[in-house]
């Protein structure tokens, strides 16, 4: 309890709001807000290939056929084979004979792409240079 007689004196010079904080967060969100209005500008348009400009190669190719989930037998040109290891030495003797030899991937639109990918790594371990994809759409 305050007795009378006493004042309670308010120094009010000695109150102030920083505003530095404040002041930051602005000026990110500005150059945040700067930065994203441009960031559809940084793009690089890339003109990608459509499927109907691919053309066959001239050359005889060799066909190649991976497995289907019914089969886990390899095709290469003709002949079957149960494992890709076998179908990577046939595939290795055809390239080591022709230099210029073409390994046709042929899959159907059901194949995972696993299956794709799985006969490119044959083809590449068995040294091929050319490997071009046939699909048999839908």
């Amino acid at each position: 309890m305050i007795s009378p007689g006493f004042e309670i004196e308010e120094d009010t010079s000695r109150i102030h709001v920083d505003l530095t904080p404040l002041i930051d967060v602005v000026f990110m969100l500005i150059v945040f807000l700067l930065l994203t209005a441009n960031a559809a500008q940084l793009v690089i348009e890339v003109d990608t290939p459509d499927a109907s400009f691919g053309e066959a190669s001239e050359t005889e190719a060799y066909l190649l056929v991976p497995p289907d989930p019914e089969s886990a037998d390899w095709n290469f040109d003709g002949q079957s084979y149960s494992s890709p290891e076998a179908a990577t030495t046939a595939i290795s003797n055809v390239v080591a004979a022709e230099d210029d030899a073409v390994i046709l991937i042929a899959i159907s639109a059901e194949t995972s792409a696993q299956h794709l990918i799985d006969a490119m790594d044959v083809a590449r371990d068995a040294g091929a240079q050319t490997v071009e994809i046939a699909v048999d759409q839908k």
